[in-house]
């Protein structure tokens, strides 16, 4: 299966709420990152500060919510050598580099597959910042940030409409005996396309919490908005349903006190058509504040065919491979001079690999002919799986570049049981530029036509407001 995108990233990023940044904790070219000591927060939510500085970046997130807070999701990418340090540090307010641990309100440390970090705040309208920086002073690296707002926050309370706490199966809805209160955002797609729905809750007094979200291919659902605690509203409704999901930690890596995330993941969409979530506490009783996240979907899915011989993994000139891989290729344009790209994980825990090059090798749209495994354009390759993200300096705006995907073993990860989640970031400078690669881009292959039916995850970052 075939995808081809060509990136207009974040043009309008600012205005819409998002806010994206790359660049480095430290650089030997260009200059230095400024240094503080780090802030660590401990189980009982106390805050102390490092003996040792170390580099660091740091944004602000303007936040104009209004007329009160909202939901702000700050995810990172790291370069492989610095996901056993690196950390996020986002503050209720301003960043004091003498004082790391005033105003702060949760630290999220690098781990594992995309994202290495993630942090949900419920932030007031104002300024807040975000730093990204080390445990370890000698450990600088290559990041990219972003955080990106709620397109929709809403709250439940005791007055607020009671339905049957829902349950689901792979094709329809039931509800069970018990009621909890609710509430619901409808919209209009604007497109069809393919995305990603992230659910958010938070109630400050309530350390675990967790809630069940319904999707429907309607806005227009029989006794939506009714309701009460001796008669509850029940809204299986099967015609319209599409799914139910509940808070987990797997797909967006959200775990953390007095907060819980759930996912649909990879929804298909048609323009003017009217949708809606409706979101309840999982405990009845318990009332929470709710936010709403979308995104153009990171599922891919690899191709049929088994004829790209990837390079070997993990090394620093390219070798040819033996065996042959199915694969999925992903062209983009340069916007900025950083570029983050790492594997998730997937909803059947497909193990990944990717390799990346400049210029256009995303082979041809059947397939019949496959990228090139070692070439003058090849950059690296990684096992995305395990290993770490393909993390590059000094992309050139304006040229192209290709995300080759696979599987991790030869043979295997074609079909529908072998979706990929790929997150791919870039955004401002923060810290030196890198030194540029110039030279002259070449076209290996050039697609004759792409396959819309499965939209990638390059475009998971533009505008989040982009369908609503």
């Amino acid at each position: 299966m075939k995808a081809i995108v060509f990136l207009a990233l974040i043009a309008l990023s600012q205005a819409a709420h998002q806010f994206y940044y790359a660049g480095t904790t430290n650089s030997t070219t260009g200059g230095t990152s400024p240094s503080a000591n780090y802030a660590s927060i401990d189980a009982n939510g106390a805050c102390t500060a490092g003996a040792t500085p170390s580099g660091y970046q740091m944004f602000t997130i303007n936040s104009t919510a209004n007329p009160g807070p909202t939901f702000y999701w700050v995810t990172a990418l790291f370069e492989k050598t610095t996901l056993a340090t690196a950390q996020v540090q986002v503050y209720n307010g301003r960043y004091d580099p003498a004082t790391p641990c005033a105003n702060i309100t949760f630290v999220a440390d690098a781990s594992g597959r995309a994202p290495h970090a993630s942090v949900l705040v419920y932030l007031t309208p104002g300024l807040h910042d975000v730093v990204v920086t080390t445990t370890d002073a000698t450990d600088a690296g290559v990041f990219a940030v972003h955080a990106d707002r709620a397109v929709w926050t809403g709250a439940t309370s005791a007055s607020s409409p009671v339905m049957y706490e829902q349950f689901s199966s792979s094709s329809s809805c039931s509800s069970s005996s018990s009621g909890g209160t609710y509430n619901y955002y409808s919209w209009t797609a604007t497109n069809t396309t393919m995305i990603d729905i992230v659910v958010f809750s938070y109630n400050n007094t309530i350390q675990d919490n967790d809630f069940v979200a319904t999707l429907y291919n309607s806005s227009n659902l029989a006794g939506l908005g009714t309701g009460n605690s001796t008669n509850p509203v029940d809204l299986c409704i099967d015609a319209n349903w599409i799914e139910t999901v509940y808070k987990e930690s797997t797909l967006n890596k959200v775990s953390q006190n007095y907060f819980a995330a759930g996912t649909f993941t990879g929804v298909s969409v048609t323009a003017g058509q009217n949708y809606t979530i409706v979101i309840s506490s999982y405990t009845s009783g318990e009332n929470y504040i709710f936010g709403v996240f979308t995104r153009p979907s990171l599922l891919g899915r690899l191709g049929t065919t088994l004829n790209y011989y990837r390079p070997d993994l993990n090394t620093d000139t390219c070798s040819n491979g033996t065996s042959p891989f199915y694969w999925d290729a992903i062209v983009f344009t340069a916007q900025f001079t950083t570029y983050v790209m790492d594997n998730g994980y997937s909803p059947n825990s497909f193990d990944t690999a990717a390799c990346l090059y400049s210029g256009n090798n995303e082979g041809s749209a059947d397939q019949t002919v496959a990228p090139q495994g070692c070439s003058a354009n090849w950059l690296q390759c990684i096992d995305t799986g395990d290993i770490g993200p393909l993390d590059q300096l000094g992309t050139v705006p304006g040229r192209n570049y290709t995300v080759v995907q696979t599987s991790y073993s030869a043979g295997s990860g074609s079909g529908a049981s072998y979706d990929y989640m790929l997150w791919f970031y870039t955004g401002v400078q923060l810290g030196p530029l890198p030194i540029t690669t110039t030279g002259v881009e070449t076209t290996v292959m050039a697609a004759s036509s792409s396959d819309a039916t499965m939209i990638v995850a390059s475009l998971a970052l533009t505008f989040a407001a982009f369908f609503f």
